[in-house]
This record gives C-alpha cells, structure tokens and sequence, in this order.
C-alpha cells in the first residue's frame, strides 16, 4: 500500500554563477584579439563591450600592439580616388568597407582654394593633407593647406606664412609631422620651404594654431658641391631623411633639436632609396640594385657617432624574373615596391595592366601583392609629395611624371571603428 505521504523532492542545487569579469580582466582579454574585425563584432555584443572597445585608451593600445590594415592607396589625382587592395589580399573586405565608410573619399566639402582642386600630398593616422595651388602660380609658391578626416568630414584650414617668410622661395610643401601630444585631435604639419640658397623648414601645431620658424641652413653648409636636389623625407625615430639626387649622401634633420647633418650612404645608393627603422635602435635602408632586379636592406645603428658607423647589408631581395622593381615609398611598417614587365617601362607603362605594387613587411619581410599598377597619371607634371607617397623620388614607371599614391592603412583611433563596423556588416 502506498504511503499517503510523498516525498517532497528537493530542487536541485542552482548552477554556481560566475562572477563578473572586471573591466581591466576584459580589456585584458581584448587586446589579445588581432583581427580589428572580431573586435568590431565583440563592440555590439552589449553596451559593456562597446564601451570598453570605444574608450580611447584601449584604441590607443590595441592600435599600439598591432600594425594597421594595408587598405590601398589615395592617389594625388583627386578624380581617381581611392584604389583598393585588391583580391586575393587578406585585407581586400576591409578596404572596400573603408570606402563605403569614408564615401568614396570625396572632397568637395572643402571650402574652394587658390586653384581649382584640393590634391592630397599625406596621409596620417586617418587624417588627409591636401594642398591648393593656382594654376599658374601666379599667387606665389606657397599653396593653401588643409587637413581633414574622410570619415567624419571635418576639417580644419591652416594659416598662410607670414608675407615676409615668402619671400624668395623657389617652392614650397608640407608633410605630417610627428605629434608628442597623447590628445588623439592634434596634429602638426611641417612645411618646407626651398630657396635658391637655403632650406628652411616651419612647424605648425593644431594645438597653438600658428606656424612656428623652425630649422633653416643654406645649402652650402650642408652640401659642398652643386645642389643636384633633395628627394621627399621618410620619417625614422624622430628625424626625417632627405636622399641628396644623384649622391650617395643622406640629409637628416633631428625634430627635437631642429638641427640638420649629413649621413653617408653605400657607394651603390645613388639611385632612389626608402629609410625605415629596423628596431633595436637601428636605422634600416633599402635601395635597388642598378638593373631593378634586386632591392637590398642596410641597417646602421643610430648613435651620436653616427658618422663613424657603417652600413651592414643585412639581406637581398630577388624581385620576378623579366620585371623590373622600383621603389615606390614607405608607411606604416612597410616598403612598397612597384613591379613592371621590361617591356611596359616608361613611357609606355600607362598603356599596361601587368605592372603590379607588392608590399614588403618591414618586420617579418613578407611579401604581398596589394594591387595592379594602373599609372593613370603618366602624363600630367610632376607634382611634390610626401614620405608617404607611392613614387614621390622620381623613380619607378612614372618616374618625373607624378602618378603618385599614398598608402592608406586603418585610422588607429580615429574613425576605426566606424570602418570596422562597416566591415563587420559585410562579412
């Protein structure tokens, strides 16, 4: 006979909860994850996430620990835009969100200039730098400046020199510089001013909004026999270097002190040169051999004695068999280098699709093909650049005919995740 009375059940025991990870345990877990995509995927999980990922010192570490994207190139003419990585480069999604993002990196927001168009001279950090000449010149050397963020489409003009720095120049550019600020919003611009005499050079600070005198040397004094000219500087450990044309001298000038020296290069790097840092202190070089067929990195350690030091050739690059390597530039951790069959060298290169542009890591030394070489801008005149610019020494296909690019490369803090999130809905 059953009993009449049932046992009571007991429930069983609730599942242990886990404690909340801390914030400083999340961010932990954060910066471990390399691909910015996963990172905008984890920003919409919930408002916790997104405002741990969003907070701009964990930007400014995450952006610290990992290199940017390679996205492609902003070319100097502003009609042809943006050029993408192309498939099957890893990063081919993620340049075609950037311009989704960045809408088709148009510039006519900016207010009219000088001339008739603004043409971007650097990229930095997210930030363009374009410039407003007349056609003619007929307004001076010095061309109106501005720099803006594609993303957000702010922008800020920057002031004219002073009447009596004009005078004299022969020609005028400017270059990102780098900013000591930790404040993310600024930036400075340094401008060089070329004279038949002298050289000298002007800082500007968004955070004091003035141009500031800075270093100044005639020329001379920097290179005894005849100026042959300088090509655009590539910026290492704070200083910027100048290859000296047609020279196997290298001008450096120190930022911090704003003072210029004079380098020695190898007896082979007369040609077009790229100046990178090789870490450990040590300044790394690359230069061409004379028959294109190979590029070949230099290494020399920077110290006070730097004129007593020697160049060490620390490896030899074989480029394809039938093309021919130039050296188009440098940013952001990479040399990028243009390739084109010998039968597409100038002047009939613009008529080709075979030339391609492969980055070279400066870390690891991989080897990538970013893009084809399309050189649009063969025929137009040769226009300054900037460290960052594809082709801005003169030598490559389009060597003294412009068709430049500046390697663009995610925004660090700056509009990142808003390319990102763009990203994210595409894959």
């Amino acid at each position: 006979m059953a009993s009449p009375f049932r046992r009571k059940l007991e429930s069983p025991a609730s599942p242990r909860q886990l404690s909340a990870l801390s914030d400083d345990l999340l961010e932990e877990i954060f910066l471990r994850i390399a691909c910015p995509a996963d990172i905008a995927r984890a920003s919409t999980a919930c408002v916790a996430f997104h405002r741990l990922i969003t907070d701009r010192t964990f930007l400014r570490c995450y952006c610290s620990r990992y290199p940017p994207l390679l996205l492609g190139f902003l070319t100097l003419d502003v009609a042809e835009g943006f050029r993408c990585a192309e498939a099957p480069h890893p990063n081919a999604a993620a340049a075609g969100a950037l311009v989704r993002a960045a809408a088709g990196f148009s510039f006519d927001y900016l207010p009219r200039g000088k001339g008739h168009r603004w043409d971007p001279c650097d990229v930095h950090d997210g930030r363009v730098l374009l410039k407003c000449l007349p056609p003619d010149g007929a307004s001076g050397v010095v061309p109106d400046l501005v720099v803006c963020d594609p993303l957000s489409r702010l922008y800020l003009m920057l002031p004219a020199l002073p009447e009596e720095e004009e005078h004299g120049m022969k020609s005028f550019d400017a270059v990102f510089a780098p900013c000591t600020d930790a404040e993310e919003t600024s930036f400075r611009v340094m401008g060089m001013a070329f004279c038949e005499t002298k050289i000298m050079i002007f800082d500007f600070s968004s955070t004091s909004g003035c141009w500031m005198a800075g270093a100044s040397s005639n020329w001379g004094a920097l290179i005894p026999k005849a100026v042959h000219g300088i090509t655009q500087p590539c910026y290492a450990y704070g200083c910027f270097y100048f290859k000296v044309r047609g020279t196997t001298k290298l001008l450096k000038l120190d930022m911090n002190t704003m003072d210029f020296s004079i380098l020695n290069l190898p007896d082979a790097c007369r040609g077009n040169i790229v100046t990178v840092e090789a870490g450990k202190g040590r300044l790394g070089m690359f230069c061409r051999n004379r028959h294109g067929k190979y590029l070949e990195y230099y290494t020399i350690m920077q110290s006070e004695s730097e004129k007593a030091s020697k160049w060490q050739k620390e490896n030899r690059i074989a480029m394809w068999a039938n093309y021919e390597c130039f050296i188009a530039g440098e940013a952001e951790g990479y040399v990028f280098i243009v390739d084109a069959p010998r039968a597409a060298l100038p002047p009939k290169v613009q008529d080709t699709e075979l030339a391609v542009c492969i980055s070279i890591q400066i870390k690891t030394g991989k080897i990538q093909r970013v893009s084809r070489y399309a050189d649009h801008c063969a025929e137009k005149k040769n226009k300054a650049a900037s460290p960052a610019m594809l082709s801005r020494t003169g030598d490559g296909p389009s060597a003294g005919r412009g068709g430049r690019r500046a390697p663009c490369s995610t925004y660090g803090e700056r509009g990142w995740l808003t390319a990102m999130a763009e990203l994210t809905a595409a894959v």
